[in-house]
């Protein structure tokens, strides 16, 4: 599977995708209210994405909250969706079409207090080395000051995942950093 037949799949998805959604969590403020104990790790001036966005729920709930939010997804169709939901609330949301790989096209690294990536989006990155690149390049855009915040003990295993795929010459993705300390699993200089 390709992306471009997942993107040209959920052109057509994308008009009749809240059936996915259960009722419970259709309307924004409710579709956030599920992430309320992560959400409260943020700082008041906060700047989120919401990344795979589909059509915009959790997005617009955080805008509607006052978090500044842009918002991405691999499909012009759901980031379009994304948009008119966002202009039918009044919340301000940046949507922009940009798959995984394309995200350092439009944002700096650590530009996000928080990143999401919610839904069933993941599991079509093809296998485990995309799976590994969209994570990693999510990862990039959190900043290290929301990092070392981190309470949550979910938040705490994905900052050491971040570090550990992120700190090694020899690493799984063979990225570098500067990070002279490293003691993750995958450490190229152990």
């Amino acid at each position: 599977m390709t992306e471009v037949a997942v993107v040209t799949g959920y052109a057509a998805l994308a008009e009749v995708y809240e059936w996915l959604i259960s009722d419970a969590k259709l309307a924004p403020a409710e579709f956030v209210a599920s992430f309320d104990d992560v959400l409260s790790l943020l700082p008041s001036n906060a700047h989120v994405l919401d990344c795979s966005c589909g059509t915009g729920q959790l997005a617009v709930g955080l805008a509607g909250r006052g978090i500044q939010v842009s918002a991405t997804d691999a499909s012009a169709a759901m980031v379009r969706r994304t948009a008119e939901l966002s202009e039918e609330f009044g919340a301000s949301v940046r949507a922009v079409r940009a798959s995984w790989e394309e995200l350092p096209d439009h944002f700096e690294d650590a530009t996000f207090d928080m990143v999401f990536c919610v839904g069933n989006s993941l599991h079509h990155a093809e296998g485990a080395r995309g799976r590994g690149a969209a994570l990693e390049s999510m990862s990039r855009l959190r900043n290290t000051a929301s990092r070392s915040r981190s309470r949550s003990p979910r938040l705490t295993r994905l900052d050491r995942l971040s570090s550990a795929r992120n700190c090694c010459p020899a690493g799984p993705t063979g990225t570098r950093n500067s990070k002279p300390n490293c003691t993750g699993p995958d450490c190229g200089r152990k």
